[in-house]
Protein backbone atom coordinates (compact mmCIF):
# COMPACT_ATOMS: atom_id res chain seq x y z
CA UNK A 1 0.00 0.00 0.00
CA UNK A 2 1.62 3.36 -1.28
CA UNK A 3 1.53 5.85 1.50
CA UNK A 4 -0.29 9.32 1.40
CA UNK A 5 2.21 12.23 0.78
CA UNK A 6 1.68 15.89 0.69
CA UNK A 7 1.89 17.93 -2.66
CA UNK A 8 4.05 20.51 -2.54
CA UNK A 9 2.77 21.53 -6.15
CA UNK A 10 -1.19 22.63 -6.54
CA UNK A 11 -1.21 23.44 -9.78
CA UNK A 12 0.63 19.70 -11.11
CA UNK A 13 -1.67 18.03 -8.38
CA UNK A 14 -4.72 20.21 -9.28
CA UNK A 15 -3.89 19.19 -12.90
CA UNK A 16 -3.09 15.52 -12.47
CA UNK A 17 -6.33 14.75 -10.70
CA UNK A 18 -8.21 16.40 -13.25
CA UNK A 19 -9.83 19.62 -10.93
CA UNK A 20 -10.29 23.43 -12.05
CA UNK A 21 -7.88 26.49 -11.67
CA UNK A 22 -6.94 29.19 -13.14
CA UNK A 23 -5.73 32.81 -12.62
CA UNK A 24 -9.27 34.47 -11.32
CA UNK A 25 -10.21 35.74 -8.19
CA UNK A 26 -14.34 34.23 -7.44
CA UNK A 27 -16.41 36.00 -5.88
CA UNK A 28 -19.24 34.21 -3.17
CA UNK A 29 -21.54 34.36 -5.67
CA UNK A 30 -19.49 31.73 -7.58
CA UNK A 31 -21.25 28.99 -5.30
CA UNK A 32 -24.77 28.67 -4.84
CA UNK A 33 -25.22 26.66 -1.41
CA UNK A 34 -24.64 28.46 1.95
CA UNK A 35 -20.63 26.43 2.48
CA UNK A 36 -19.88 29.32 0.14
CA UNK A 37 -19.72 31.59 3.12
CA UNK A 38 -17.36 29.19 5.51
CA UNK A 39 -14.92 29.28 2.51
CA UNK A 40 -15.10 32.78 2.06
CA UNK A 41 -13.93 33.65 5.35
CA UNK A 42 -10.87 31.37 5.49
CA UNK A 43 -7.75 32.33 5.15
CA UNK A 44 -5.13 31.52 2.16
CA UNK A 45 -4.19 27.84 2.00
CA UNK A 46 -7.24 26.97 4.11
CA UNK A 47 -8.41 23.58 2.25
CA UNK A 48 -12.24 23.14 2.63
CA UNK A 49 -14.58 20.22 1.95
CA UNK A 50 -15.93 17.85 0.53
CA UNK A 51 -19.17 19.54 0.21
CA UNK A 52 -21.97 19.25 -2.07
CA UNK A 53 -22.43 21.57 -4.79
CA UNK A 54 -24.72 20.79 -8.31
CA UNK A 55 -24.46 17.37 -8.07
CA UNK A 56 -20.50 17.08 -7.33
CA UNK A 57 -18.43 16.74 -4.47
CA UNK A 58 -15.50 19.63 -4.06
CA UNK A 59 -12.63 20.19 -2.05
CA UNK A 60 -10.97 23.57 -2.56
CA UNK A 61 -8.16 25.05 -1.69
CA UNK A 62 -7.86 29.02 -1.15
CA UNK A 63 -4.64 29.74 -2.95
CA UNK A 64 -4.77 33.76 -2.60
CA UNK A 65 -7.32 36.59 -1.56
CA UNK A 66 -7.65 40.24 -2.68
CA UNK A 67 -10.31 42.99 -2.60
CA UNK A 68 -11.66 43.08 -6.23
CA UNK A 69 -12.66 46.25 -8.16
CA UNK A 70 -16.45 46.92 -8.66
CA UNK A 71 -15.64 48.36 -11.91
CA UNK A 72 -11.95 49.50 -13.32
CA UNK A 73 -11.39 52.19 -16.02
CA UNK A 74 -8.92 51.20 -18.84
CA UNK A 75 -7.90 52.09 -22.24
CA UNK A 76 -6.12 49.83 -24.96
CA UNK A 77 -4.76 49.67 -28.48
CA UNK A 78 -6.00 46.24 -30.20
CA UNK A 79 -3.92 45.17 -33.32
CA UNK A 80 -7.04 42.26 -34.46
CA UNK A 81 -5.34 38.51 -35.54
CA UNK A 82 -7.24 35.51 -36.43
CA UNK A 83 -4.41 32.71 -36.47
CA UNK A 84 -1.17 32.02 -35.38
CA UNK A 85 0.99 34.04 -37.75
CA UNK A 86 -1.48 37.38 -37.29
CA UNK A 87 -0.76 37.09 -33.42
CA UNK A 88 2.35 36.37 -34.12
CA UNK A 89 3.09 39.59 -35.98
CA UNK A 90 0.54 41.49 -33.87
CA UNK A 91 2.35 41.06 -30.81
CA UNK A 92 5.87 42.17 -32.61
CA UNK A 93 3.85 45.42 -33.08
CA UNK A 94 2.52 45.65 -29.57
CA UNK A 95 5.80 44.80 -28.43
CA UNK A 96 7.04 47.58 -30.12
CA UNK A 97 4.11 50.08 -29.15
CA UNK A 98 4.73 49.45 -25.10
CA UNK A 99 8.28 50.10 -25.75
CA UNK A 100 7.44 53.72 -27.22
CA UNK A 101 4.76 54.47 -24.62
CA UNK A 102 6.74 53.18 -21.73
CA UNK A 103 9.89 55.68 -22.62
CA UNK A 104 7.99 58.43 -23.08
CA UNK A 105 8.61 59.71 -26.64
CA UNK A 106 4.70 59.03 -27.83
CA UNK A 107 1.67 59.17 -26.18
CA UNK A 108 -0.49 56.72 -26.11
CA UNK A 109 -3.51 58.33 -27.44
CA UNK A 110 -1.55 59.33 -30.35
CA UNK A 111 -0.52 55.53 -30.42
CA UNK A 112 -4.20 54.35 -30.29
CA UNK A 113 -5.45 56.76 -33.14
CA UNK A 114 -2.25 55.61 -35.42
CA UNK A 115 -2.44 52.23 -34.44
CA UNK A 116 -5.87 50.90 -32.77
CA UNK A 117 -8.11 48.80 -35.04
CA UNK A 118 -11.35 49.10 -32.98
CA UNK A 119 -13.77 51.76 -32.72
CA UNK A 120 -11.83 53.21 -29.18
CA UNK A 121 -9.08 54.19 -31.40
CA UNK A 122 -10.87 57.82 -32.13
CA UNK A 123 -10.85 58.26 -28.32
CA UNK A 124 -7.51 57.48 -27.58
CA UNK A 125 -8.66 53.90 -26.79
CA UNK A 126 -10.78 54.37 -24.09
CA UNK A 127 -13.05 51.78 -22.61
CA UNK A 128 -14.37 53.55 -19.94
CA UNK A 129 -15.34 51.29 -16.19
CA UNK A 130 -16.16 48.16 -16.79
CA UNK A 131 -17.86 45.75 -14.40
CA UNK A 132 -16.97 41.91 -13.56
CA UNK A 133 -18.01 39.88 -16.74
CA UNK A 134 -18.56 42.70 -19.23
CA UNK A 135 -15.19 42.46 -21.10
CA UNK A 136 -13.53 38.15 -22.75
CA UNK A 137 -11.80 36.65 -19.54
CA UNK A 138 -8.48 37.30 -20.69
CA UNK A 139 -8.61 40.88 -20.61
CA UNK A 140 -11.32 40.82 -17.86
CA UNK A 141 -8.70 38.94 -15.43
CA UNK A 142 -6.15 41.38 -16.67
CA UNK A 143 -7.21 44.61 -15.60
CA UNK A 144 -9.16 43.42 -12.55
CA UNK A 145 -6.63 41.03 -10.77
CA UNK A 146 -3.15 41.61 -12.44
CA UNK A 147 -3.06 44.68 -13.68
CA UNK A 148 -1.18 47.70 -11.41
CA UNK A 149 -2.90 51.13 -12.37
CA UNK A 150 -0.56 53.44 -14.73
CA UNK A 151 1.57 50.15 -15.75
CA UNK A 152 1.40 48.50 -19.40
CA UNK A 153 0.62 45.19 -20.39
CA UNK A 154 -0.12 43.01 -23.17
CA UNK A 155 -2.73 40.43 -23.25
CA UNK A 156 -4.25 37.96 -26.76
CA UNK A 157 -7.93 37.71 -27.02
CA UNK A 158 -10.14 36.61 -29.25
CA UNK A 159 -10.24 39.60 -31.18
CA UNK A 160 -6.31 40.27 -31.21
CA UNK A 161 -3.35 41.40 -29.07
CA UNK A 162 -3.67 44.33 -27.01
CA UNK A 163 -1.82 46.86 -25.11
CA UNK A 164 -3.41 47.95 -21.84
CA UNK A 165 -3.51 50.17 -19.19
CA UNK A 166 -5.58 50.39 -16.50
CA UNK A 167 -6.15 54.00 -15.33
CA UNK A 168 -8.74 54.10 -12.38
CA UNK A 169 -10.87 51.38 -10.03
CA UNK A 170 -13.54 51.83 -7.68
CA UNK A 171 -13.94 49.86 -4.44
CA UNK A 172 -17.06 50.17 -3.20
CA UNK A 173 -18.34 47.20 -1.59
CA UNK A 174 -14.73 45.89 -1.00
CA UNK A 175 -16.37 42.62 -1.64
CA UNK A 176 -13.57 39.79 -1.11
CA UNK A 177 -12.46 37.71 -4.42
CA UNK A 178 -10.60 33.84 -3.73
CA UNK A 179 -7.92 32.48 -6.20
CA UNK A 180 -8.48 28.59 -6.05
CA UNK A 181 -7.90 25.28 -6.83
CA UNK A 182 -10.88 23.18 -7.20
CA UNK A 183 -11.15 18.91 -7.07
CA UNK A 184 -14.38 17.46 -8.24
CA UNK A 185 -16.02 14.03 -8.77
CA UNK A 186 -19.51 13.90 -9.56
CA UNK A 187 -22.05 12.35 -7.65
CA UNK A 188 -23.00 9.14 -9.87
CA UNK A 189 -25.30 6.26 -8.04
CA UNK A 190 -23.82 3.06 -7.78
CA UNK A 191 -25.05 -0.06 -10.16
CA UNK A 192 -26.69 -1.74 -7.32
CA UNK A 193 -28.99 1.77 -7.19
CA UNK A 194 -29.41 1.97 -11.12
CA UNK A 195 -30.23 -1.61 -10.96
CA UNK A 196 -32.94 -1.48 -8.54
CA UNK A 197 -34.35 1.85 -10.52
CA UNK A 198 -33.73 0.13 -13.76
CA UNK A 199 -36.23 -2.92 -12.29
CA UNK A 200 -38.56 -0.86 -10.28
CA UNK A 201 -40.37 0.70 -13.39
CA UNK A 202 -40.83 -2.25 -15.65
CA UNK A 203 -42.79 -3.63 -12.32
CA UNK A 204 -44.70 -0.39 -12.41
CA UNK A 205 -45.58 -1.15 -16.23
CA UNK A 206 -47.12 -4.40 -15.26
CA UNK A 207 -48.57 -4.17 -12.12
CA UNK A 208 -50.32 -0.57 -12.54
CA UNK A 209 -52.29 -0.42 -15.88
CA UNK A 210 -53.77 2.81 -15.37
CA UNK A 211 -52.78 6.08 -14.05
CA UNK A 212 -54.87 5.87 -10.61
CA UNK A 213 -53.48 2.96 -9.88
CA UNK A 214 -49.99 4.48 -10.64
CA UNK A 215 -50.76 7.09 -8.46
CA UNK A 216 -52.09 5.64 -5.50
CA UNK A 217 -48.88 3.14 -5.71
CA UNK A 218 -46.66 6.78 -5.45
CA UNK A 219 -48.38 7.77 -2.26
CA UNK A 220 -47.44 4.50 -1.32
CA UNK A 221 -43.86 3.61 -2.28
CA UNK A 222 -41.03 6.48 -2.00
CA UNK A 223 -39.18 5.43 -4.73
CA UNK A 224 -42.14 6.43 -6.77
CA UNK A 225 -42.69 10.55 -7.45
CA UNK A 226 -45.65 11.43 -9.56
CA UNK A 227 -44.62 14.68 -12.08
CA UNK A 228 -47.40 16.32 -13.75
CA UNK A 229 -46.79 17.96 -16.97
CA UNK A 230 -48.45 21.27 -17.92
CA UNK A 231 -50.08 21.14 -21.48
CA UNK A 232 -48.05 20.81 -24.55
CA UNK A 233 -48.63 20.39 -28.42
CA UNK A 234 -48.24 18.20 -30.98
CA UNK A 235 -45.13 19.40 -31.87
CA UNK A 236 -43.05 20.43 -29.05
CA UNK A 237 -39.55 19.21 -27.95
CA UNK A 238 -39.95 19.92 -24.17
CA UNK A 239 -41.81 18.90 -21.37
CA UNK A 240 -41.43 21.00 -18.54
CA UNK A 241 -39.15 20.13 -15.86
CA UNK A 242 -37.91 16.81 -17.79
CA UNK A 243 -36.57 19.70 -20.06
CA UNK A 244 -35.98 17.92 -24.04
CA UNK A 245 -34.61 15.42 -26.00
CA UNK A 246 -35.54 12.16 -27.85
CA UNK A 247 -37.50 10.59 -25.30
CA UNK A 248 -39.33 13.66 -24.70
CA UNK A 249 -40.16 13.56 -28.09
CA UNK A 250 -41.17 9.57 -27.79
CA UNK A 251 -43.63 10.53 -24.89
CA UNK A 252 -45.30 13.70 -26.87
CA UNK A 253 -45.98 11.41 -29.78
CA UNK A 254 -47.23 8.73 -27.75
CA UNK A 255 -49.83 11.27 -25.72
CA UNK A 256 -50.98 12.26 -29.06
CA UNK A 257 -52.24 8.84 -30.30
CA UNK A 258 -54.12 8.19 -27.27
CA UNK A 259 -57.90 8.37 -26.98
CA UNK A 260 -58.60 7.02 -23.55
CA UNK A 261 -57.84 9.49 -20.37
CA UNK A 262 -55.50 7.78 -17.76
CA UNK A 263 -54.04 5.48 -20.34
CA UNK A 264 -50.05 4.20 -19.41
CA UNK A 265 -47.69 3.91 -21.82
CA UNK A 266 -46.35 0.03 -22.18
CA UNK A 267 -42.82 1.97 -22.83
CA UNK A 268 -40.28 2.94 -20.19
CA UNK A 269 -38.47 6.09 -20.84
CA UNK A 270 -35.00 6.41 -19.80
CA UNK A 271 -33.44 9.50 -19.30
CA UNK A 272 -29.48 9.95 -19.48
CA UNK A 273 -27.27 12.43 -17.05
CA UNK A 274 -25.29 13.96 -19.93
CA UNK A 275 -22.37 14.76 -18.16
CA UNK A 276 -22.00 11.84 -15.71
CA UNK A 277 -22.68 9.40 -18.33
CA UNK A 278 -25.51 7.13 -16.82
CA UNK A 279 -29.02 7.07 -16.75
CA UNK A 280 -30.50 9.44 -13.83
CA UNK A 281 -34.08 8.32 -14.19
CA UNK A 282 -36.66 5.80 -15.96
CA UNK A 283 -39.64 7.12 -16.54
CA UNK A 284 -43.31 5.54 -16.92
CA UNK A 285 -45.84 8.34 -19.14
CA UNK A 286 -50.00 8.42 -17.96
CA UNK A 287 -52.27 10.60 -19.86
CA UNK A 288 -54.06 12.37 -17.18
CA UNK A 289 -55.81 15.08 -19.90
CA UNK A 290 -57.09 15.75 -23.59
CA UNK A 291 -57.52 19.22 -24.06
CA UNK A 292 -59.78 19.81 -27.17
CA UNK A 293 -59.10 22.18 -29.84
CA UNK A 294 -59.90 25.66 -29.46
CA UNK A 295 -60.11 27.89 -26.33
CA UNK A 296 -60.41 25.77 -22.82
CA UNK A 297 -62.83 25.93 -20.75
CA UNK A 298 -63.12 25.34 -17.05
CA UNK A 299 -63.96 21.35 -17.28
CA UNK A 300 -61.02 20.75 -20.05
CA UNK A 301 -58.55 23.01 -17.85
CA UNK A 302 -60.14 21.65 -14.48
CA UNK A 303 -56.83 19.78 -13.38
CA UNK A 304 -54.25 22.65 -14.29
CA UNK A 305 -56.42 24.93 -12.40
CA UNK A 306 -56.97 22.60 -9.17
CA UNK A 307 -53.33 22.07 -8.77
CA UNK A 308 -52.77 26.24 -9.45
CA UNK A 309 -55.52 26.74 -6.63
CA UNK A 310 -54.18 23.89 -4.09
CA UNK A 311 -51.26 25.64 -4.63
CA UNK A 312 -51.83 29.56 -4.32
CA UNK A 313 -54.22 27.86 -0.87
CA UNK A 314 -51.16 26.42 0.93
CA UNK A 315 -49.16 29.29 -0.19
CA UNK A 316 -51.76 31.72 1.62
CA UNK A 317 -52.11 29.66 4.47
CA UNK A 318 -48.24 29.67 5.41
CA UNK A 319 -47.98 33.38 4.36
CA UNK A 320 -50.40 33.75 7.52
CA UNK A 321 -48.52 31.72 9.93
CA UNK A 322 -45.34 33.50 9.19
CA UNK A 323 -46.97 36.87 9.61
CA UNK A 324 -45.03 39.74 10.14
CA UNK A 325 -41.93 37.44 11.58
CA UNK A 326 -38.22 39.27 10.10
CA UNK A 327 -36.38 36.81 11.69
CA UNK A 328 -35.63 34.34 8.98
CA UNK A 329 -33.77 31.56 11.57
CA UNK A 330 -37.09 31.60 14.18
CA UNK A 331 -38.96 30.86 10.66
CA UNK A 332 -36.80 27.99 9.32
CA UNK A 333 -36.62 26.27 12.76
CA UNK A 334 -40.83 26.67 12.38
CA UNK A 335 -41.45 25.26 9.38
CA UNK A 336 -38.29 22.56 10.10
CA UNK A 337 -35.99 24.16 6.87
CA UNK A 338 -33.40 26.63 6.34
CA UNK A 339 -31.89 29.67 5.78
CA UNK A 340 -30.44 29.72 2.18
CA UNK A 341 -28.51 32.53 0.49
CA UNK A 342 -28.82 33.77 -3.10
CA UNK A 343 -25.71 35.09 -4.73
CA UNK A 344 -27.12 37.24 -7.52
CA UNK A 345 -30.71 38.65 -8.42
CA UNK A 346 -31.58 40.09 -11.63
CA UNK A 347 -34.93 41.40 -12.51
CA UNK A 348 -33.88 40.72 -15.99
CA UNK A 349 -33.78 36.99 -15.02
CA UNK A 350 -36.59 35.25 -13.09
CA UNK A 351 -35.00 32.34 -12.60
CA UNK A 352 -33.23 31.13 -9.54
CA UNK A 353 -30.75 27.95 -9.33
CA UNK A 354 -31.91 25.28 -7.68
CA UNK A 355 -35.67 26.86 -6.65
CA UNK A 356 -36.86 27.52 -10.74
CA UNK A 357 -38.98 30.31 -11.84
CA UNK A 358 -40.04 32.93 -10.13
CA UNK A 359 -40.53 36.38 -10.81
CA UNK A 360 -42.68 37.28 -7.69
CA UNK A 361 -39.78 36.84 -5.02
CA UNK A 362 -37.10 38.56 -7.89
CA UNK A 363 -39.60 41.39 -9.10
CA UNK A 364 -39.90 42.12 -4.72
CA UNK A 365 -36.33 41.59 -3.73
CA UNK A 366 -35.15 43.58 -6.21
CA UNK A 367 -36.99 46.65 -5.14
CA UNK A 368 -35.76 46.49 -1.50
CA UNK A 369 -32.94 48.53 0.22
CA UNK A 370 -29.90 46.40 1.95
CA UNK A 371 -30.76 45.01 5.48
CA UNK A 372 -34.23 45.45 4.58
CA UNK A 373 -36.92 42.12 5.06
CA UNK A 374 -39.66 41.23 2.63
CA UNK A 375 -43.39 40.09 4.15
CA UNK A 376 -44.08 36.54 2.87
CA UNK A 377 -43.98 36.00 -0.68
CA UNK A 378 -45.67 33.40 -2.38
CA UNK A 379 -44.51 32.09 -5.22
CA UNK A 380 -44.75 29.51 -8.06
CA UNK A 381 -42.87 26.52 -5.70
CA UNK A 382 -42.59 27.89 -2.26
CA UNK A 383 -43.30 31.01 -0.08
CA UNK A 384 -40.12 33.16 0.75
CA UNK A 385 -39.04 35.30 3.22
CA UNK A 386 -36.17 37.38 1.80
CA UNK A 387 -33.46 39.91 3.17
CA UNK A 388 -31.20 41.77 1.15
CA UNK A 389 -27.65 41.30 2.10
CA UNK A 390 -26.02 43.37 -0.58
CA UNK A 391 -26.88 45.78 -3.25
CA UNK A 392 -23.87 46.14 -5.48
CA UNK A 393 -23.62 49.46 -7.59
CA UNK A 394 -24.99 49.78 -11.02
CA UNK A 395 -22.16 50.10 -13.97
CA UNK A 396 -22.92 51.29 -16.69
CA UNK A 397 -22.13 48.92 -19.79
CA UNK A 398 -18.83 48.84 -21.23
CA UNK A 399 -19.87 49.49 -25.27
CA UNK A 400 -23.50 51.47 -25.10
CA UNK A 401 -23.29 50.68 -28.93
CA UNK A 402 -22.93 47.03 -29.02
CA UNK A 403 -25.94 46.70 -26.47
CA UNK A 404 -28.00 48.35 -28.42
CA UNK A 405 -26.44 46.55 -31.38
CA UNK A 406 -27.34 43.00 -29.67
CA UNK A 407 -31.08 43.84 -28.49
CA UNK A 408 -32.01 45.39 -31.57
CA UNK A 409 -31.13 41.87 -33.25
CA UNK A 410 -32.44 40.09 -30.81
CA UNK A 411 -36.35 42.09 -31.37
CA UNK A 412 -35.92 41.64 -34.98
CA UNK A 413 -35.24 37.93 -34.53
CA UNK A 414 -38.47 38.01 -32.44
CA UNK A 415 -40.31 39.79 -34.72
CA UNK A 416 -39.43 37.84 -37.89
CA UNK A 417 -40.49 34.58 -35.40
CA UNK A 418 -43.85 36.05 -34.54
CA UNK A 419 -44.49 37.37 -38.45
CA UNK A 420 -44.43 33.76 -39.81
CA UNK A 421 -46.19 32.35 -37.26
CA UNK A 422 -48.79 35.12 -37.93
CA UNK A 423 -48.62 34.22 -41.74
CA UNK A 424 -48.86 30.40 -40.64
CA UNK A 425 -52.08 31.13 -38.62
CA UNK A 426 -53.81 32.95 -41.58
CA UNK A 427 -52.95 30.44 -43.63
CA UNK A 428 -54.67 27.27 -41.98
CA UNK A 429 -52.02 25.33 -42.65
CA UNK A 430 -52.77 21.34 -41.17
CA UNK A 431 -49.99 20.39 -39.64
CA UNK A 432 -49.22 16.96 -39.51
CA UNK A 433 -45.21 16.87 -38.54
CA UNK A 434 -46.08 14.90 -35.28
CA UNK A 435 -46.84 11.92 -37.26
CA UNK A 436 -43.45 11.36 -38.71
CA UNK A 437 -40.86 13.04 -36.46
Amino acid sequence: MTPFRESTNDTLFIENNYGFMDGAYYQDDFFTTPEADTLFSMPAGSVYGPFVENGQYLVVKILDRMIVPDSVKSRHILIQAKDAGAIEQAQTTIDSLKGLVESGSVSFDTLALQYGQDATRATGGDLGFTGQGQMVKPFNDLIFYNATPGKYYTVTTQFGVHLVQVTDRKFIENKVGLKMGILNEAIIPSETTQKRAYQKAPEAVSNYRDLASLEQAATQDSELAIQTSAAFRANDFALGVLGQGSSIRDIIRWSFKQKEVGAISPEVYAFEDEQGGYTNRYLVAGLSNIRPKGDATVKTARAELETLVRNQAKGKKIAEQIGSQTDLNAIASTFSTTVDTAKTMSFANSFLTGIGNEPKLIGTVVTLQTGSTSAPIVGNNGVYVARVLNRPSEVPPANVAMMRQSLKMQKSSSLSFRFVEALRKEAKLEDNRSNFF
